[in-house]
């Protein structure tokens, strides 16, 4: 039996599936991880174009790649902008091909829905201070939820830390919640990441339901998102300062 590829039409899905190859080769270079950083952003329109999920998840992983790697002369900037940018692909992947039009996850979008959230899941342990940065930004939150590195408020800290690990939470609850014994069988790393996540911040859990956490994060899921359509796709900036 032939192994099923799925149809990329856009430039960018094209070039993301290329890296992803190159990267399974081990032949994936910071070059072309830069360039691929700067055509996301000149060709940011593809991203809704995208036919199917995997172009998503090709685009998601390779940010992942990128702010894995520890780069001590990367531009801070620069960095934001990356961390910003892969969560709003994945995210807006997950918007826009798992759910019916009834707000369900689609029966045959299971599979997706777990890999999507990995990927996610992935990028926001690897640039937790970026995105705390980034939920601080969301215009119209209360006063004492704003966060700057040269705060000295630590109750304001926490405020942006306690949005990021409700948002961790919930992808890995998700994860867990529908971990079946099929999902787990092809997806084993993501059950996994999961579990370790809610292992590790069950202190969160204690006066509060995994259930109460998942729908917390959700929320602070789609606050995100939005604000980061307006500013990329309404606005078509991608700077933070």
């Amino acid at each position: 039996m032939e192994n099923f590829e799925p149809i990329i039409e856009t430039e960018l899905g094209i070039l993301a599936n290329s890296l992803i190859k190159k990267a399974a080769q081990n032949q994936l270079k910071r070059s072309d991880l830069r360039e691929f950083y700067h055509e996301c952003k000149n060709n940011f329109s593809d991203i809704e174009k995208f036919s199917n999920c995997d172009e998503y998840k090709n685009v998601g992983a390779l940010f992942s790649i990128m702010l894995e790697i520890n780069n001590s002369d990367e531009d801070v900037e620069k960095r934001q902008s990356k961390s910003a940018l892969g969560y709003y692909i994945l995210s807006y992947g997950v918007y826009n091909k798992i759910f019916d039009n009834y707000g369900n996850i689609k029966p045959d979008k299971l599979l997706d829905y777990i890999q999507l959230l990995k990927f996610r899941l992935f990028l926001l342990l690897n640039s937790k201070d970026n995105m705390k940065y980034t939920i601080s930004k969301i215009p119209n939150r209360p006063t004492d939820k704003y966060w700057s590195p040269l705060s000295d408020s630590y109750n304001s800290y926490n405020a942006e830390m306690d949005s990021y690990v409700a948002m961790t939470i919930s992808d890995a609850g998700e994860i867990k919640r529908i971990g079946s014994q099929y999902i787990a069988f092809f997806e084993q790393e993501a059950v996994n990441l999961a579990t370790g996540i809610i292992n590790n911040n069950s202190y969160q859990l204690k006066n509060s339901s995994i259930e109460d956490k998942i729908a917390e994060g959700k929320t602070e899921h789609r606050l995100l998102f939005q604000y980061l359509d307006n500013k990329f796709r309404v606005n078509h900036s991608f700077k933070f300062k």
